[in-house]
């Protein structure tokens, strides 16, 4: 699960990574994806997700000083299906829709006509 920041840890080869996409992220994969835009990018993973892609958008998404290779080792010891959820996680964190998702909690509810809340 998500943290309230918008990061995803993961534990694998004997560490825990963050899994986040901050602004810089999203500028890495913009570089490592040109002249495709970032929408571009995330509409093709929408639509399916070959390893390549999967592995390029992990990668974007963990700290810089990690490169491909250790983006892959830690997608081998988790497993490619679990890779795809946590970057998901990671987009929808980055991207949160809701106030619960923004803060984990349930938006208040509306006050009734009685003033009290439901």
């Amino acid at each position: 699960m998500a943290s309230v920041e918008g990061t995803v840890y993961i534990e694998a080869v004997g560490k825990t990574h963050p899994l986040r996409y901050s602004t810089r992220a999203l500028a890495r994969i913009e570089s490592e994806f040109a002249p495709q835009k970032i929408q571009e990018v995330l509409n093709e993973m929408r639509s399916g997700m070959d390893v390549a892609l999967m592995i390029k958008l992990f990668w974007c998404g963990l700290p810089a000083d990690l490169t491909k290779e250790d983006a892959l080792d830690i997608s081998d010891e988790i497993g490619p299906a679990r890779t795809g959820v946590l970057i998901g996680e990671a987009f929808q964190a980055a991207f949160p829709t809701s106030e619960a998702d923004v803060t984990g909690e349930d938006p208040p509810k509306a006050a009734s006509a009685t003033g009290s809340a439901g």
